[in-house]
């Protein structure tokens, strides 16, 4: 059924005079009738009453001109929904992210993306390593933040494009004799007790655990220290170390903690973060998503998030 054609007939239906509703509707008189002409006979009967001096709505047409406004009114609502997903501002986008490092970061972009998009619905959830590229590959997730290496690779079907970068640091208890030595020696570092992230085959920060063990074996050679925690979180390792259990090494968004969560005074003021010269790895937060994305909310998700992150506020 032809919107036009039903449009047309609500004009007539209301102003019930040909000669006025052609000019209403910037057409002919007779293309006019051509049209309610086309409608009744796809509708298989009459919608006007034009027997007497002036045309009347028959049963049909009163029935078809209620039954009519509803339609256009949906058409009309449809067309404003689809421009609105065509244009990013309505849908539903799933994000999973992987460590609570860069939270508070996250919880801002996630704020500005309600505050400007409030007809786009987030569903987000935080992932255990390796499940959030996964997902992002499995079509569960439209997108995942995680943290690699500046020259990460990603499977050929995914794309990842950067929003942080920052050098791994030597997190070092606050108290520890490291925290304010001058110079960081290998055999210094020997003597301390390690924490360090498990070697899961599934993490999508495969090539950060690849580069720090490669520094790792350059930098120690046989006599390597000790490693007394594995763990598999950023974050986990961040609390043992401001627990003073040991030291470890950690890539910059840890450095953020003590602004991403002051209310955790004890810890925070507990670890103290310093530069090894040898240490040459850069860290880099990157947003994941399949390169043949058909979403258009996504777009107005990844322009929140690189505003969020690339402001001078923690």
């Amino acid at each position: 059924m032809d919107i036009r054609l039903i449009n047309s007939f609500l004009v007539l239906s209301e102003m019930l005079h040909f000669g006025r509703a052609a000019k209403f509707l910037n057409m002919t008189q007779p293309a006019l009738s051509n049209q309610i002409a086309l409608l009744e006979r796809d509708l298989g009967g009459p919608l006007f009453d034009r027997s007497g001096r002036q045309i009347e709505l028959t049963e049909a047409g009163r029935i078809f001109q209620k039954e009519a406004r509803k339609l256009l009114s949906d058409a009309e609502d449809l067309r404003f929904r689809l421009q609105s997903l065509l244009n990013g501002k309505e849908g539903v986008l799933s994000v999973g992210y992987g460590d609570v490092t860069e939270i508070k970061r996250l919880a801002r972009a996630f704020l500005r993306m309600q505050t400007d998009f409030p007809n786009i619905r987030l569903r987000v959830q935080e992932l255990i390593p390796g499940e959030t590229v996964e997902g992002v590959q499995s079509g569960k997730l439209d997108i995942a933040i995680i943290t690699g290496t500046a020259d990460s690779l990603f499977p050929p079907d995914l794309t990842g494009v950067p929003i942080m970068t920052g050098p791994v640091k030597l997190a070092i208890p606050s108290h520890h004799p490291l925290a304010s030595a001058k110079r960081i020696t290998p055999n210094a570092l020997r003597r301390c007790n390690f924490i360090m992230r498990s070697k899961d085959e599934t993490d999508e920060t495969a090539d950060m655990k690849l580069a720090l063990d490669q520094w790792w074996d350059n930098y120690f050679g046989d006599k390597k220290p000790n490693i007394i925690f594995w763990v598999r979180r950023r974050s986990t390792a961040f609390w043992l170390v401001g627990a003073g259990l040991g030291i470890s090494l950690l890539p910059h968004p840890c450095e953020l903690i003590p602004a991403i969560a002051p209310d955790l005074y004890t810890a925070v003021t507990n670890v103290t973060f310093r530069t090894l010269p040898e240490l040459d790895i850069q860290s880099c937060t990157y947003i994941v998503m399949r390169k043949n994305r058909c979403n258009a909310a996504l777009n107005n998700f990844m322009q929140c998030v690189q505003k969020t992150f690339n402001t001078r506020e923690n």
